[in-house]
């Protein structure tokens, strides 16, 4: 068990498609905890971009649960999951 309890930010990537085209719980958030990481990197060498990206919550340690991240998400696909 891991002391002090804090929330956990999930997120359901068949809800959340593309978050580049939303950044709604992003920009919610008062702390910024939310961030995002490449699922699928361009080859080396290559001059594109980043082909997807995924939801993550970063700093979780700092988290006081305010809900506005899942508020702010219009297709539900974030929740904040209190400690037991």
């Amino acid at each position: 068990m891991e002391w002090p309890l804090r929330p956990d930010v999930v997120f359901d990537a068949n809800k959340c498609e593309n978050p580049l085209t939303c950044l709604k719980c992003m920009l919610a958030c008062p702390y910024r905890l939310i961030g995002l990481i490449q699922t699928e990197p361009p080859p080396p060498g290559s001059s594109e971009g980043p082909k997807s990206f995924q939801l993550i919550s970063a700093f979780r340690i700092l988290c006081t649960a305010c809900r506005f991240c899942e508020e702010a998400c219009p297709k539900g696909a974030v929740k904040v999951v209190l400690p037991q």
